[in-house]
């Protein structure tokens, strides 16, 4: 079962009137992560024009054990936005006893999915999907594993759709939510 704090309610509205009100007009790319917009990002990512996961991915791949090594045994793999998991599977593969992984996405229905499927190839490994706006602080204490073992993971190129003052705020709440 996944953790929800219901992300949507009422930000939407909110995050539009603000955002049309700024002098460079936009809506932020996290409304297009609902289901069907998941599932459609997830398309794009196989075209051959799309390279940024096909290179992350490869990334990933050729380090994945020095990653692991600087995370150790033991630790819970927190995830922000964590789409269909695909990067994931390459770095729990690598990982010395993972202590739990909780994926964190907007996208409640996509993620409880992929989750789902992630439990069914990892059975063993305590699996915790939480429905938050990953952007902002989000409370980690029904998280599997102990505070002081807990990683976040944010791979691929997500941060390029928010400004240097959400990317900050970001970390800022990402620090704050992991703990020490």
């Amino acid at each position: 079962m996944a953790i929800t704090t219901d992300p949507c309610a009422g930000a939407f509205a909110r995050d539009v009137l603000a955002s049309l009100a700024e002098p460079q007009k936009r809506i932020s790319s996290r409304w297009l992560y609902d289901t069907r917009g998941s599932q459609l990002f997830e398309q794009i990512t196989q075209l051959d024009e799309y390279y940024p996961t096909r290179t992350e991915t490869a990334i990933f791949t050729e380090h994945a054990d020095d990653i692991s090594a600087a995370i150790g045994p033991g630790a819970v793999l927190v995830e922000y936005g964590a789409g269909a998991l695909v990067k994931t599977r390459i770095l729990l593969d690598a990982l010395e006893r993972p202590g739990g992984y909780v994926p964190i996405d907007i996208s409640g229905p996509f993620l409880n999915e992929a989750a789902g499927q992630l439990a069914k190839d990892y059975p063993a490994l305590s699996i915790v999907p939480y429905v938050a706006d990953f952007t902002k602080s989000v409370d980690l204490s029904l998280a599997p594993g102990t505070v002081d073992k807990r990683v976040g993971f944010f791979p691929g190129s997500t941060i390029g759709n928010l400004n240097d003052d959400q990317i900050i705020a970001f970390f800022d709440a990402a620090r704050a939510s992991l703990g020490p």
